[in-house]
């Protein structure tokens, strides 16, 4: 009888152990869904990030094209302003050399008149 009194305290030991363990299975499967829940979680939003981070590359290499291609426009427009100063200032200057040169031939010729009288 107290052999059969162990065996059914084994037997209910067992089977609790068993309880046991198929409790720390199921919370070890629970937890292991929960993991994998977050890792994909994680995984999208991480691609998300990868993703925003190209567009705004993308974005600021665009941006430095336009302003390059600005500078260069501006430049070119600069440049021919100043040409086009330099030929109005050249202008100017051969108007001043011409009227000073008739200024002169004016004074000549008056004085010229003034000795004929």
């Amino acid at each position: 009888a107290v052999v059969e009194s162990d065996r059914g305290n084994l037997r209910l030991e067992l089977e609790h152990h068993h309880s046991a363990l198929a409790a720390a299975k199921e919370d070890a499967d629970v937890a292991s869904n929960a993991y994998e829940v977050e890792r994909l979680s994680f995984s999208q939003r991480e691609s998300n990030f990868v993703q925003q981070v190209h567009s705004l590359e993308k974005r600021l290499a665009a941006e430095e094209r336009n302003a390059i291609e600005s500078t260069k426009e501006q430049s070119a427009i600069l440049a021919k302003l100043k040409k086009e100063i330099a030929v109005v200032e050249s202008d100017r200057d051969n108007a001043r050399l011409e009227m000073e040169k008739k200024k002169m031939v004016l004074s000549e010729l008056t004085l010229e008149l003034f000795k004929t009288k």
